[in-house]
């Protein structure tokens, strides 16, 4: 069982707080701190370079270092962003950029167009080429695997190997994050090439396999996945593989909302977006927090929540949530996952319809799971003890109860009394106090017939 105030302490969950006049519990508010994130040992990795340093260089070294990923963190959250720092709204499309590399996740962009997708991937081109290619590539109707993976290869046909594309100049192959515009628009067999590159990670013919270096690939759409999915099972196939999906659409569109991004473009007002992108050599440098028990609880009951509510969950999209979540508190600079850092799963696709239910009865759930775990076994005491006593009622009902029967009944009412006395001297939470009080009125009429069969007036 787990440490249940720990994980209501994690969730900045109110905790017991006696109160006398009313037999029952108060909350109050409990937060949780954050550790930092985990340093590589730079006097080691110096040490195995071979060349000889003091220790006095090493901790100049280590603490070089230690300043950088602090300074990285430093600028994950703050205003405006130097990455598409004109352009509005962008918030959760930056968010999805950052994690896409570090849980080497793939993303959807989609909305109507004139939203500035492209022009957002074409300024994160600009700024990481230098660190990691970003290769863009448009599909549509007309491409054909080849020009997927590279086109045909010479070497190939000149073997009479004509079904060899030359994947090794794909972008698979070359690029660290991939775009691919219009990616709904290619035919099917495109489609299904796509989606199995990615399961495997890599391009397999035959013997041959040839891996893929890509962290995350995206893909940028005018059409909403859910739409599409429902009429080419193709793509439902590969939409699967992307759990990030981002709809560009304002939740507005009021005078205020264009004057904004109209005065940000021509840089009068500052960005109203709080999260800025860092580069990919800083991203790529962030490792995924832990994942303890408590998360697993808690995110167990969150699913499970979202599938009560119709929302279609597989143990793939578990996973994503998990390497979603471990992802986005190591780019807030947590050292574990914080109570805020949860809200990042409105962006992986299965749970984004689901979450504001899910979340608040995840929530009770783990509030309530003590009470309703030590609940459950007071009922199955008091199941077994009713079954044993049933004979011995009968019997005393009946007029023709034995000696050894008075002894059994006396034994049963203590059983009785003890199940009463557990469950009469437990703190409960308010929202599982009824089912105290039901089960309370069982053990008091079932014990007073045992004691009357038992010859004890009761």
């Amino acid at each position: 069982m787990a440490d249940f105030d720990a994980i209501r302490a994690s969730l900045g969950a109110p905790q017991p707080e006696a109160n006398d006049s009313a037999g029952m519990f108060k909350r109050s508010e409990a937060g949780s701190v954050g550790e930092p994130v985990p340093m590589q040992n730079v006097a080691e990795e110096v040490a195995q370079t071979g060349v000889s340093v003091t220790q006095e260089e090493a901790d100049e070294i280590e603490t070089a270092e230690t300043t950088e990923i602090a300074d990285i963190v430093a600028k994950v959250v703050k205003e405006g962003s130097p990455i598409g720092k004109r352009l509005i709204n962008m918030d959760a499309v930056r968010k999805a950029m950052a994690i896409g590399v570090v849980a080497q996740k793939n993303i959807i962009y989609h909305g109507v167009g004139g939203h500035a997708k492209s022009e957002f991937l074409v300024d994160v081109q600009r700024e990481w080429n230098g660190d990691g290619s970003v290769w863009i590539q448009s599909l549509n109707a007309n491409s054909n695997v080849p020009d997927l993976l590279g086109g045909f290869s010479p070497e190939a046909i000149k073997n009479f190997r004509f079904d060899r594309p030359r994947v090794e100049e794909s972008a698979f192959a070359k690029a660290n994050v991939i775009v691919f515009e219009e990616a709904f628009d290619a035919a099917p067999r495109v489609i299904t090439a796509m989606k199995d590159i990615l399961t495997a990670r890599g391009w397999r013919h035959g013997e041959e396999f040839v891996p893929m270096r890509a962290r995350s690939v995206i893909l940028v759409s005018n059409h909403d996945p859910e739409d599409v999915r429902k009429i080419n099972p193709s793509v439902d196939a590969l939409i699967q593989r992307f759990p990030l999906v981002v709809n560009v659409m304002w939740d507005t569109y009021t005078e205020a909302d264009f004057r904004t991004m109209l005065e940000v473009l021509e840089g009068r007002e500052p960005n109203p977006d709080q999260f800025t992108l860092p580069g990919y050599a800083e991203l790529v440098k962030l490792e995924p927090v832990p994942f303890s028990e408590e998360d697993s609880e808690l995110l167990s009951y969150l699913l499970a929540a979202a599938v009560e509510e119709r929302a279609k969950i597989s143990p793939r999209t578990a996973v994503y949530c998990r390497d979603v979540l471990t992802a986005w508190a190591a780019i807030q600079g947590h050292g574990k996952i914080e109570t805020d850092d949860w809200e990042i799963l409105r962006l992986v696709g299965d749970v984004a319809g689901f979450y504001d239910k899910a979340w608040e009865r995840a929530k009770y759930y783990m509030k309530t799971a003590d009470d309703r775990n030590f609940m459950r076994n007071a009922k199955g005491r008091f199941t077994r003890a009713k079954s044993s006593a049933e004979e011995v009622i009968k019997s005393f009902e009946a007029g023709r109860i034995t000696e050894d029967e008075r002894g059994k009944a006396l034994e049963l009412a203590r059983r009785i009394a003890q199940i009463k006395g557990d469950i009469n001297t437990r703190e409960w939470q308010d929202e599982t106090y009824d089912g105290y009080e039901d089960l309370d009125g069982e053990l008091d009429d079932l014990g007073s017939k045992l004691l009357q069969a038992a010859g004890i007036k009761a």
